[in-house]
């Protein structure tokens, strides 16, 4: 059940587009479209080659966000490819300048065989994805999979040239939420530095908090949503992170204002609490399984409400 009430987001001083940058995908909810996150990490490089701009050869990732029911990106290609070659200028402009996330595929010479195995482990994963993706396997292109049956093939030799095209090409087929993931501290601390919004510590997990009750709202919301992924932060990044938030739990929500922590709720320990904030940014009032823990500590969404109106 949801219904609609006040929310958090009248409080933020924040900034809902994204970065400022030459390509500009605006937040959309078109249903007929796929949803997809922003890639937060790009924010902090300086970097000019696709390699380091996409999650690289992340084959297990990949089928682990298609299991818990995301959509993904996933761009095949390597420098042996001319096609490829022409193609590197205007896709990494793309990437930099819009922030998406994109998993690759990359082939480092003519012997290795990323992408074939990758390709072939979705297809194993989820065989109604066989027929869309197939059996051979061309560089460049992208593939769009969506909630496990659907994948489209996009080719992109004819937009090898311009950015522009790429995104003309994209900005058809996607919707570009406001969900920013994180997989190293130094995109998270550039992004808290300039925008606030909600936080949650997280790894993949089909039955995590995160993508039962904070994706599912994300996606529809033009507030900004950082998810930062545990499993892949470095130790050092882990060190830095538990200095700003004064915590060193792994499961973790909040709240960023002006470049600060306004509270933190541990969604484990205090379900309640956590999930009374994530109604109340997203306007909207999810329910904890009646197997759950009681109830009585319960902090209610107006309670929340006034603790950050200073009230």
């Amino acid at each position: 059940m949801k219904k609609r009430y006040l929310s958090l987001i009248s409080l933020l001083p924040l900034t809902l587009a994204s970065c400022s940058s030459k390509i500009e995908f605006p937040y959309t909810d078109d249903t007929d479209l796929v949803y997809l996150c922003r890639n937060g990490d790009n924010l902090a490089k300086e970097a000019d080659k696709v390699t380091d701009l996409v999650r690289l050869n992340k084959k297990g990732e990949i089928v682990e966000r298609i299991q818990n029911g995301e959509s993904v990106m996933v761009y095949c290609f390597s420098y042996s490819c001319a096609g490829c070659i022409a193609t590197e200028k205007a896709m990494s402009t793309l990437l930099k300048d819009s922030h998406l996330y994109m998993y690759g595929l990359y082939n480092e010479d003519s012997s290795s065989t990323n992408v074939t195995s990758g390709l072939d482990l979705i297809k194993s994963s989820f065989p109604e994805l066989k027929e869309a993706i197939g059996t051979v396997y061309y560089t460049p292109t992208v593939y769009l999979i969506r909630n496990k049956t659907t994948a489209t093939k996009i080719n992109i030799d004819d937009t090898r040239d311009e950015a522009s095209k790429l995104e003309n090409q994209f900005k058809s087929l996607l919707n570009f939420t406001n969900i920013y993931e994180f997989n190293t501290y130094a995109g998270f601390e550039k992004m808290k530095s300039e925008q606030g919004g909600l936080f949650i510590l997280d790894k993949q997990s089909d039955t995590s908090f995160y993508h039962r009750y904070v994706y599912q709202n994300a996606i529809h919301s033009k507030a900004n949503t950082f998810r930062i992924d545990m499993a892949n932060y470095s130790e050092d990044d882990r060190v830095q992170l538990n200095s700003y938030l004064g915590n060193g739990e792994t499961t973790l929500i909040g709240m960023i204002m002006n470049g600060k922590v306004e509270y933190l709720y541990n969604y484990e320990k205090e379900p309640e609490k956590a999930l009374g904030l994530v109604n109340s940014y997203y306007q909207v009032q999810e329910e904890l399984p009646t197997s759950s823990s009681s109830l009585e500590s319960q902090e209610s969404s107006e309670e929340i409400l006034s603790k950050v109106d200073g009230n």
